[in-house]
C-alpha cells in the first residue's frame, strides 16, 4: 500500500457520514422550519450536532489506529512519555500492538481544552488535529453540547455557561435574589441554525486540514 493511501479508510469514510448529514439537515430541517415550534427545533439540531460529535470522536480515532499500526515504535514511545502508569508499565513489559492501540483510542478526549487529542497527534503527526482556534472553539462547544444532553439530561450548569467558547448555546434562563445573594439557572437554547451551519464548516475544515497535513507527512 502506498504510504499516502493508508488513511483513504477513515476519510472516505468520514465524507461519506458528514455528506449523508448534509442530506438528511436539507431535507429535514425545512421541514421543522414550517412548524414554527421552537422546542422541535432545538431537538432536531441537539440531534444533529450528537451525531457530528460522535463522527468526528470515530473519525480522529481512526486515523490514530491507522498512525499507530504504521508508527508502533513512535506509538509506545507516546506512552512511555506520557502514558499512566498501567500503560507505561504494559508498554515497558512489551505488550502486543492491540493493547498498544487501546490505550491509543483512549486518548481521544475533549476534556482540558482537548489536551490529550492535541498531544498525541502532534507526538505521531508533528501537527495539531485542528486547523486553527476558530475551528477547534465550535468543535468544543458542540462537544459540550453533547456533554450536557448526554451527562446532565439537558440541564447546563454555571460551570457549563463559563465554558461556552463562539455557539452562545447556553443561556441564562433566570436569575433569582435570595438571601444568600443572586442564583442562576441555565438552559441550552439551538433553535439558530447558525451553530449547526458553522459545525458542519469546521467539520469540514477539520477534514482538509488533516487530510493535507497526515498525507504531506506519510509520503
Amino acid at each position: 500500500m502506498n504510504s499516502t493511501d493508508r488513511y483513504d479508510g477513515c476519510f472516505n469514510r468520514f465524507s461519506f457520514q458528514i455528506n449523508k448529514m448534509g442530506k438528511y439537515v436539507s431535507i429535514t430541517i425545512p421541514i421543522v422550519e414550517k412548524l414554527k415550534d421552537e422546542d422541535i427545533m432545538q431537538f432536531a439540531l441537539e440531534y444533529i450536532l450528537l451525531r457530528i460529535v460522535s463522527f468526528i470522536e470515530e473519525f480522529l480515532g481512526c486515523i490514530i489506529l491507522i498512525g499507530g499500526c504504521w508508527q508502533e515504535a513512535l506509538l509506545r514511545s507516546y506512552f512511555l512519555d506520557f502514558g499512566s502508569d498501567k500503560a507505561k508499565t504494559d508498554v515497558q513489559g512489551g505488550c502486543n500492538l492491540g493493547s498498544l492501540i487501546h490505550y491509543a483510542k483512549s486518548e481521544i478526549s475533549f476534556k482540558n481544552n482537548a489536551k490529550k487529542i492535541e498531544r498525541i497527534f502532534r507526538h505521531l503527526f508533528g501537527l495539531s488535529p485542528f486547523p486553527d482556534q476558530k475551528t477547534k472553539d465550535i468543535i468544543l462547544d458542540m462537544v459540550l453540547v453533547r456533554n450536557v444532553i448526554i451527562h446532565e439530561g439537558g440541564w447546563p450548569s454555571e460551570e457549563h455557561f463559563r465554558q461556552v467558547r463562539t455557539s452562545g448555546a447556553i443561556k441564562i434562563s433566570r436569575t433569582i435574589k435570595m438571601s444568600a445573594g443572586e442564583t442562576s439557572f441555565y438552559k441550552l437554547e439551538i433553535t439558530d441554525k447558525k451553530f449547526v451551519v458553522n459545525a458542519v464548516m469546521a467539520v469540514q475544515s477539520l477534514m482538509q486540514h488533516l487530510n493535507s497535513g497526515i498525507r504531506k507527512g506519510a509520503s
